[in-house]
């Protein structure tokens, strides 16, 4: 039975039977039959046949939104049972934003691999909100606020933020002295998944919010920080992206007091973890319970 509510899924996700047949390595004639005795289980048909083309009737629309998460959940608990005791093995795939992801996430996981040789990864460096259950992906690090109430989430690090700008910009400037300031001055934006965030700031024990604004705005913390090295404006930069800029006097920092970025790890949400993804979110938070490497 099970078997061949997998195969229905595959012929539901290819839209043909031929195409399953080849995913799955069998003949269309067994694609068929497998098929045939579900519908003949149910009493009704679960696809509507033509000529060209293969799609899903009404009951197997349904079908097959109350089948995906069970089997989705069987073979989760397969895959822990094969795994008690045993090292974990198999393919991986995660999602970073490319600034934390190149800087933080990358020299982890090459860890990770050497601890592991067992298991396969792909790291997917992407400027988009990527979706682990709709796009396909084990995990993905996030920074900012979440949003998505169906995910695992467990809090990974909490990144130092600087409002910084060049000594040529602060110069011809007027003086920020507080939040406010900078909704009057060019801002360089950081666009992330959720668009453009407010800037936070604490100051006198109150979070003080403010929209920045101005001519230049980018997904990546690279082009931020050589707009605000040229003397396009203010900044909010991670501070282990500026550590060695702010030392040596090539940025300044123009008001103190940013909240910090909070870097979150989410995932599905399900009831048995695979061994290769428990090792995978332990290796994150503990590589990420220490003070976080500057980069460059």
């Amino acid at each position: 039975m099970f078997r061949s509510m997998g195969v229905f899924l595959e012929v539901a996700k290819q839209g043909g039977f031929a195409a399953a047949a080849r995913a799955l390595v069998m003949s269309t004639t067994a694609v068929s039959r497998h098929v045939a005795d579900l519908e003949q289980e149910l009493g009704t048909a679960l696809f509507r046949r033509t000529t060209r083309s293969v799609s899903l009737t009404d009951a197997g629309l349904i079908y097959r939104d109350r089948i995906r998460p069970l089997l989705e959940e069987t073979e989760a608990v397969m895959e822990e049972m094969r795994g008690l005791g045993q090292e974990p093995r198999g393919h991986l795939r995660l999602a970073a934003s490319p600034g934390f992801g190149t800087a933080v996430v990358g020299p982890l996981l090459v860890d990770f691999l050497n601890r592991w040789p067992a298991i396969t990864l792909d790291l997917e460096l992407s400027v988009h909100l990527v979706d682990p259950v709709r796009d396909g992906f084990d995990a993905a690090v996030r920074s900012g606020p979440l949003r998505d109430s169906g995910l695992t989430t467990r809090k990974l690090s909490e990144v130092a933020l600087v409002a910084c700008a060049s000594p040529e910009f602060v110069e011809r400037t007027r003086p920020i002295t507080a939040p406010q300031d900078l909704a009057e001055v060019d801002c360089i934006v950081w666009r992330e998944g959720y668009g453009k965030m407010p800037w936070s700031f604490r100051q006198d024990g109150r979070l003080v919010q403010v929209l920045a604004k101005g001519r230049f705005s980018s997904s990546s913390v690279i082009s931020e920080r050589q707009a605000a090295l040229a003397g396009l404006g203010v900044a909010l930069l991670p501070h282990l992206f500026v550590a060695g800029d702010l030392e040596a006097g090539r940025l300044r920092e123009v008001l103190p007091g940013a909240e910090p970025l909070t870097i979150n790890l989410v995932w599905p949400a399900q009831r048995f973890e695979s061994p290769k993804l428990r090792a995978l979110i332990d290796h994150l938070v503990d590589g990420l319970a220490g003070p976080l490497p500057r980069y460059g």
